[in-house]
C-alpha cells in the first residue's frame, strides 16, 4: 500500500532527515506544493495524472504521474514536473517506466534548483537518461534512485523532472521519495569453496546492517531484487550452491533509519567449470566412396542435439562446418546428433554415439560424414544485411551473403543491388563491381563450390542533413543469377528496409524487414542481426549473448545464417545463447576496426501470424564477466498492404499513391473535402488539413489511420508512409 504525502496546514517547506518522504500522486493532480512547467514549446501536451481505469499503469495503487508524447512543427519540447521546496539531507528515488519498445529519443532528466523554481535556468543537472538507459525494459517499472551532492544537504531546494522529445517516448513516474544518504560498502571479496561462497566486505563506522544477495552470474541484475538481510559482521556465508555455476553477489547498507542504500557490486565467485567437450566436422561425401574429404564440409546449418534423451536444443556449424557441444555431464553419455540441411535436400539419419567422459576436462570427437545425395540441384541464395547502424553523414556498412545450397559448383554468380540513389552513394565494395543507372551496383562474386558461400561487405554513404534525416528509411533491393537455371527462386532475392538514427549504441538489434513486415499467403523469415563491439578499454576474451525469441515465431523455424567471428549457439525453446569463447576481440580504444562483431539469424513466424500482430527482439551481450549490455528493441508489426496498385478505390474516397513518401492525394468522387486527420497508431493527431493535397514528408515511416470527412459523411483509411 502506498504511503501518501501529508501536508500539515499550508507549510510547503518539508523538512526531510530520518523519514522517508513519499508522494504517490494518488490525490489531486499536481498535488499541493508541485509544479508544471514546459519551456514554451508545445502546449498540447503536459504532466498530468494517469486515468481511471488505468490505461497505463501505476507502480503502485491507482495512478502515477504521466507525461504523454508530442510531435511538434520545430523544436524540442521540456515539459517539467517540480516537487515542492524540501530541506534535503538525502537521495532522491522514484519508479521509472516508459511505454514503447526500442529508443525513440528522448532524454531525461532530474534536475535541482536553490534559486527560484520558476527559473528553468537556474536549475543543474543532477542526472540524464536516454530510453534505454533509465529503462532497459520500457514497459517494466525501474527503481532509481539518484545522488544528491552533500553540497545541497541542509539547503532549501526544488527537484524537476524533465522530458525533453519530439515524437519521443512516454514517461510514467511513481513513489517520489527521498532516502537516507547511505554510504555503499566497500572492497566486497568473495572466497568460493565447494557449494558455499563466503562475502566479506568494509563498512563504514556505526553501521551494523546490511542486505546482501547472489545470483547466477550471467543474469541480469534489475536493482530492486529483495536479499537477504543481515546484522552485525559484515560477512554472510551463502549455502547450497551449484558447482559449475558462476554467481555474481551484491551488498548494500542498511541505515539506522531502516532506509537501504545503493547496491555495491556485482563482485563474481570463482567456480569449477565443466570443460567437457563433444566438438565435430559435418562433411559429405562427394563421390559415393563413403569418406568424406575434409574440405567438403557444410558451414551453418542447424544441428539438433539429444543428450541421454532428455536434454534437447539446437546448436549450428560454423563458417568451417565445425560445431562444438560444452559442459557434458560426467560419465557415460549417448550423444545423438540430427544435422537439418537445406530446404532442397533431404535430411540425413541421425548420428548416436555413446561417449564416456571419465572427469571434468575432456574433449571427444565426432565427425558426421554425410552419405552422397541421390540428385544434383542448383540453387544459390542471396541475402544483405546492415552490420552497423545508418546515421546522416556517415558510411553505413552492410554484409552481402550469397550460399550455394547445391550439390553443384555455382558459375559466374552476380549480384545487382538496387539503392536510393538520392539518399546515399556507393563508397566501397569487397568484390568487383561496377554502379550502373547511378542506382544499381552490379556485384561479381565468380564460382561458389558446393555448399560454399562467398560474402561481401558493401559500404555507403548516406548524405547528411537536411538530405536524411534520424526516422527516414533506407531501401535495398537485391538479387542474384548465375549460369545455370536456379531450381528455387524463391531466395533469389531480397530486400532490405533500415530506418536511420543519430547517436547509437553499438551494440544493437537489426531487423532486415523493417518496422512494418507485409502480411502475405507466403510465410516469409524474418532476418535479425545482432552487432556487438568492445567499448572496454582491454581485450573481451570470452562474448556471450542471450536472446529470446518473440512468441508470435515458431521457434523451430530458428536457422543461423552466419557470424563474424567462430561461434556456437544453443537453443532451448525460446531461448538462444550465443558462446564467443577465447575470441579476444580488441577493445575500441586499440583497434576500433576489429573491435565490432555480429551474429546474423532468421526465424518465422506462426503461420496464424495477424495484422497487428508485432514481434520484438532484445539481446543481452555479456563481455567475459561484466554486467550484461542491453541492445534496443527491434520492433516491427505485421500489416495488410491495402493495393497492389497505386491507387485503391474505397466506398466514398480514393488515397494514392499508397504507399506515399511526400504528397498524398485524395480524391473524393466530386464530394468536397471538409477536414482531414491523420493519426499514428497509438491515436495521437498528425497531421489536419482541409484539402485534397497533403503533404506527409515529415512523417516517420510507419502505418497510419486518416479520417477523410466530405459533405456525404467520413470514412477512415489505412495509409502507409514509406
Amino acid at each position: 500500500m502506498k504511503i501518501k504525502l501529508l501536508h500539515v496546514l499550508l507549510l510547503l517547506s518539508l523538512t526531510i532527515d530520518a523519514q522517508t518522504y513519499i508522494e504517490s500522486f494518488e490525490g489531486e493532480f499536481p498535488p499541493p506544493g508541485w509544479m508544471i512547467q514546459d519551456n514554451g514549446i508545445g502546449f498540447t501536451v503536459s504532466w498530468a495524472q494517469t486515468s481511471s481505469p488505468p490505461v497505463q499503469p501505476a507502480y503502485e495503487g491507482n495512478y502515477a504521474a504521466y507525461l504523454n508524447r508530442e510531435n511538434v512543427a520545430a523544436g524540442i519540447p521540456e515539459d517539467w514536473l517540480i516537487t515542492p521546496q524540501v530541506t534535503i539531507s538525502a537521495d532522491i528515488s522514484f519508479y521509472s517506466r516508459l511505454t514503447l519498445g526500442g529508443d525513440q529519443g528522448s532524454i531525461y532528466r532530474v534536475m535541482i534548483t536553490d534559486g527560484d523554481p520558476t527559473d528553468l535556468g537556474q536549475y543543474v543537472v543532477l542526472q540524464e537518461w536516454t530510453e534505454l538507459e533509465i529503462n532497459p525494459v520500457q514497459t517494466v517499472y525501474t527503481h532509481k534512485v539518484v545522488n544528491v551532492p552533500s553540497q545541497y544537504f541542509g539547503q532549501q531546494v526544488h527537484f524537476a523532472f524533465v522530458m525533453a522529445a519530439d515524437n519521443g517516448d512516454r514517461w510514467l513516474i511513481d513513489n517520489v521519495s527521498f532516502v537516507d544518504n547511505c554510504a555503499p560498502p566497500n572492497n566486497i571479496e568473495v572466497d568460493f569453496e565447494g557449494t558455499t561462497a563466503t562475502a566479506t566486505w568494509e563498512a563504514e563506522e556505526g553501521v551494523d546492517e546490511w542486505e546482501v544477495y547472489i545470483m547466477p552470474g550471467y543474469q541480469t541484475f534489475e536493482g530492486d531484487e529483495e536479499g537477504i538481510v543481515i546484522s552485525g559482521e559484515p560477512s554472510h556465508v551463502f549455502e547450497n550452491l551449484t558447482e559449475g555455476e558462476l554467481y555474481k553477489v551484491y551488498v548494500r547498507t542498511i541505515c539506522p533509519s531502516d532506509i537501504s542504500g545503493w547496491w555495491a557490486g556485482p563482485v563474481y565467485t570463482v567456480t569449477i567449470f565443466n570443460d567437457n567437450t563433444v566438438t565435430g566436422t559435418i562433411m559429405y561425401d562427394s563421390d559415393g566412396d563413403n569418406n568424406c574429404e575434409t574440405n567438403n564440409f557444410i558451414p551453418s546449418i542447424p544441428l539438433f542435439v539429444n543428450i541421454n534423451g532428455d536434454f534437447i536444443y539446437h546448436t549450428s556449424t560454423n563458417a568451417e562446418g565445425e560445431y562444438t557441444l560444452y559442459n557434458i555431464p560426467e560419465g557415460q553419455n549417448t550423444i545423438t546428433l540430427q544435422p537439418l540441411l537445406p530446404q532442397s535436400l533431404d535430411d540425413p539419419s541421425p548420428v548416436s554415439e555413446v561417449l564416456n567422459f571419465e572427469g571434468t576436462d575432456i574433449e571427444h570427437v565426432l565427425d558426421i560424414c554425410i552419405p552422397q545425395f541421390e540428385e544434383a540441384i542448383d540453387d544459390i541464395q542471396v541475402s544483405f544485411f546492415p552490420i552497423s547502424s545508418a546515421r546522416p553523414g556517415f558510411y553505413p556498412r552492410y554484409l552481402l551473403r550469397v550460399r550455394n545450397n547445391g550439390l553443384l559448383s555455382a558459375e559466374n554468380v552476380t549480384v545487382t543491388l538496387d539503392f536510393d540513389e538520392e539518399r546515399v552513394e556507393v563508397n566501397e565494395v569487397g568484390n568487383p563491381y561496377t554502379v550502373t543507372d547511378e542506382n544499381t551496383v552490379v556485384i561479381n562474386l565468380g564460382n561458389i563450390p558446393p555448399f560454399g558461400r562467398k560474402n561481401s561487405t558493401v559500404k555507403f554513404y548516406a548524405f547528411e542533413p537536411p538530405v536524411n534525416e534520424s526516422g527516414d528509411e533506407l531501401q535495398y533491393i537485391v538479387n542474384i543469377a548465375m549460369d545455370a537455371t536456379d531450381g528455387d527462386t524463391t531466395n533469389n532475392h531480397f530486400e532490405l528496409n533500415q530506418i536511420m538514427v543519430n547517436s547509437y549504441d553499438p551494440n544493437s538489434v537489426v531487423v532486415a524487414e523493417g518496422p512494418l513486415i507485409e502480411l502475405t499467403d507466403e510465410i516469409k523469415d524474418v532476418h535479425y542481426t545482432i552487432n556487438f563491439q568492445n567499448l572496454g578499454t582491454a581485450s573481451a576474451v570470452n562474448i556471450k549473448i542471450e536472446n529470446e525469441l518473440d512468441a508470435n515465431f515458431d521457434w523451430d523455424t530458428f536457422e543461423m545464417i552466419t557470424s563474424s567471428h567462430n561461434f556456437s549457439v544453443a537453443r532451448t525453446g525460446a531461448q538462444l545463447e550465443f558462446q564467443f569463447p577465447n575470441i579476444n576481440l580488441p577493445s575500441s580504444a586499440t583497434d576500433e576496426p576489429n573491435s565490432h562483431g555480429y551474429v546474423i539469424y532468421k526465424v518465422k513466424p506462426k503461420t496464424d501470424i495477424q495484422e497487428g500482430d508485432i514481434v520484438n527482439n532484445t539481446a543481452d551481450i555479456y563481455f567475459d564477466f561484466n554486467s550484461a549490455i542491453v541492445t534496443n528493441t527491434a520492433t516491427s508489426e505485421y500489416y495488410v498492404p491495402l493495393m497492389n496498385t497505386t491507387i485503391q478505390e474505397f466506398e466514398k474516397a480514393v488515397l494514392y499513391p499508397n504507399p506515399v513518401k511526400d504528397i498524398l492525394y485524395i480524391n473524393t468522387k466530386g464530394n468536397n473535402v471538409i477536414d482531414v486527420t491523420i493519426y499514428d497508431i497509438n491515436g495521437r493527431t498528425c497531421l489536419t488539413a482541409k484539402t485534397a493535397t497533403i503533404n506527409v514528408e515529415d512523417l516517420k515511416s510507419g502505418l497510419y489511420f486518416a479520417t477523410v470527412t466530405t459533405s456525404i459523411g467520413s470514412t477512415v483509411y489505412k495509409v502507409v508512409k514509406q
